[in-house]
């Protein structure tokens, strides 16, 4: 396995499905991405924690490494749960992943699966295993957030229609934790209005999926 700290480029492992929205100031496009350097690779890391990661290493000049940048280059297009980066192992800016994962031929292909341990090694022109691994794990995290979405909405339309004044804030009416909150319930103190709040600093999954809900 991968050394979780090593270069810090190591992905996180989740302990049960679960899916929540990303929010990037750059979010990573629906297509093949190369990676040129260890602090790109960092970032696609962070953008794609509930995601299914492939990671293509190739080569120039190189027939069936070129194949098979064509196949996840389509896939990138098609695929909503899955993230496609691609690295040329000859670009010396990226040998110490290449080390890392101890490619030893072209072209490979290291899956990580967010719900498993263990990377999936895909070596040679092996699209049947690659379509099986990306189709399979679609499926599966589409359910996953269906299901989270649907809880999270329902949970926020609850507590949205429970007062006729209900405001989600960062704290609590008497510790609000940032400046906009704090001027919110001044202008609110000064109106007289009755409200009844909810703090969703103490619900990451609320707050993230509430932020789908009401285009926020």
């Amino acid at each position: 396995g991968i050394n979780a700290e090593y270069m810090g480029i190591a992905f996180i492992y989740q302990m049960e499905p679960t899916y929540l929205p990303k929010f990037s100031k750059t979010p990573l496009k629906k297509e093949l991405t190369e990676v040129k350097d260890v602090e790109e690779l960092k970032r696609a890391k962070s953008d794609s924690e509930y995601k299914l990661v492939t990671i293509l290493f190739w080569k120039k000049a190189h027939e069936a490494s070129i194949q098979m940048k064509s196949v996840c280059e389509e896939l990138a297009k098609e695929n909503e749960f899955c993230v496609f980066l691609s690295i040329d192992i000859e670009d010396e800016k990226v040998r110490p992943v290449v080390e890392l994962y101890k490619i030893a031929k072209v072209p490979t292909i290291a899956v990580h699966n967010p719900y498993e341990q263990t990377i999936l090694y895909i070596e040679g022109n092996d699209v049947i295993q690659l379509n099986e691994e990306v189709d399979k794990f679609e499926a599966f995290q589409k359910a996953v957030c269906e299901k989270e979405k649907a809880i999270n909405f329902e949970k926020f339309d609850s507590l949205a229609k429970s007062s006729p004044v209900f405001m989600f804030i960062k704290g609590t009416p008497d510790a609000p934790k940032c400046k906009f909150t704090v001027q919110l319930l001044q202008i609110i103190e000064d109106l007289k209005i009755k409200f009844e709040s909810f703090n969703i600093l103490t619900d990451i999954k609320l707050r993230e999926w509430g932020r789908l809900y009401s285009s926020w």
